[in-house]
């Protein structure tokens, strides 16, 4: 006597958007049970990157009859660089509780993000992981899930950059820091005063066109008759702008520590520098001097 036994059924979940009010202190937890421990973030850290009104689409699947919160995406959209012609859609996070895994949660939160950027006029490049603001830039290094995104059509070959490339931010304290002993190359440093930000945008425009920096002019635009403007370091060979970084400490006016959390999770007074513009002349007097000195 053969039993018969019933197909499975595959659960189909519902997508919804997320409510802030409701959902933050669960979103919080499966973020801290989620990732690995350098990159958890206390509750008001992580909210201050997700609430991000107009521009950022959040979604979330509950368990019916529980109602548990199982599984969470957050998704922006952004502008690629300053022409406001192209939209980048980023896949900045997309987390289930680890019991539920493997019934389709992750792909239902997965398919509802692609609809949205499908549905948004402009957006004609995706990115997992996300530039500004920054929870994650990708996949953490040698992740798990990375093959479940690559059967969701991204590509990780690391072949080119926006495939996969790792990507380090470095950690340098004070005692540290290296003294004498540096050649020099010609360039002076100085904080950006007033009369060089269009100068700066120029430079920054420019080199992120070369180098597919997304996002950068937007970081430097916000700083534009703020105080903050002297938070950008210039690099100058005579009185010609060759380099341009941004400075940022937790708990300032500068937005940049608002889309970068990681510093400040680190400690209160911890620093940053981001969006560092090396123009093409400068690069390549730079390793010019360096060939010499090898030679």
């Amino acid at each position: 006597m053969h039993v018969l036994q019933k197909p499975l059924i595959e659960h189909r979940w519902s997508a919804t958007h997320w409510n802030q009010a409701r959902d933050v202190p669960e979103i919080h937890e499966l973020w801290c049970q989620s990732v690995p421990p350098q990159f958890k973030l206390h509750l008001p850290g992580l909210l201050r990157v997700l609430q991000r009104d107009g521009y950022a689409k959040h979604f979330v699947v509950r368990e019916a009859g529980t109602n548990l919160l199982l599984g969470f995406c957050a998704t922006y959209i952004t502008y690629f660089d300053n022409k406001g012609e192209t939209l980048v859609g980023s896949v900045a996070a997309l987390l289930v509780r680890a019991p539920h895994r493997g019934r389709g949660i992750g792909r239902a939160l997965h398919d509802e993000a692609m609809r949205g950027f499908k549905k948004t006029r402009g957006v004609n490049r995706l990115q997992l992981g996300s530039t500004f603001p920054r929870l994650l830039y990708g996949l953490p290094v040698g992740h798990p899930s990375e093959t479940w995104f690559k059967q969701r059509g991204w590509r990780m070959d690391c072949t080119v950059p926006g495939t996969g490339q790792e990507v380090n931010d470095w950690l340098l304290a004070f005692s540290e820091w290296p003294t004498g002993g540096l050649p020099s190359i010609g360039v002076s440093f100085r904080s950006c005063e007033f009369t060089d930000f269009d100068r700066v945008l120029e430079v920054v425009e420019r080199e992120s066109e070369r180098n597919g920096n997304m996002a950068w002019y937007d970081q430097y635009a916000k700083l534009a008759d703020s105080m903050s403007m002297t938070d950008i370091m210039l690099g100058l060979t005579g009185d010609k702008i060759v380099a341009t970084a941004i400075t940022y400490v937790t708990r300032s006016e500068n937005p940049s520590a608002e889309d970068i959390p990681w510093a400040g999770s680190i400690s209160e007074d911890t620093g940053g520098t981001t969006c560092i513009c090396i123009t093409g002349m400068l690069e390549s007097g730079y390793f010019n001097f360096e060939w010499q000195l090898m030679t």
